[in-house]
């Protein structure tokens, strides 16, 4: 798949009853008008090595937390007590 463009194997499918669909990169995804209209990589998590994007449970946004950064749960145990 790599060998060749996207729009090269975009093409082959134009016209055919088939199911195709791109799938983008993270980094693609997070620059998507639509998922950017939705807030879908504003919730963030910290953890040891940084922060990640948290993709929100799909339930109603009342039941959410507000995005922004949140602690990552860590595991409580006689060791980090």
């Amino acid at each position: 798949l790599a060998s060749m463009p996207l729009a090269h194997w975009l093409s082959l499918f134009e016209g055919k009853d088939v199911c195709v669909q791109v799938v983008n990169t993270v980094s693609e995804a997070r620059q998507d008008p639509h998922f950017a209209a939705r807030g879908l990589f504003e919730h963030r998590v910290a953890t040891d090595k940084g922060a990640l994007s948290a993709l929100p449970v799909p339930i109603a946004a009342c039941f959410r937390d507000p995005p922004g950064l949140k602690d990552y749960p860590r595991r409580h145990n006689k060791e980090s007590t």
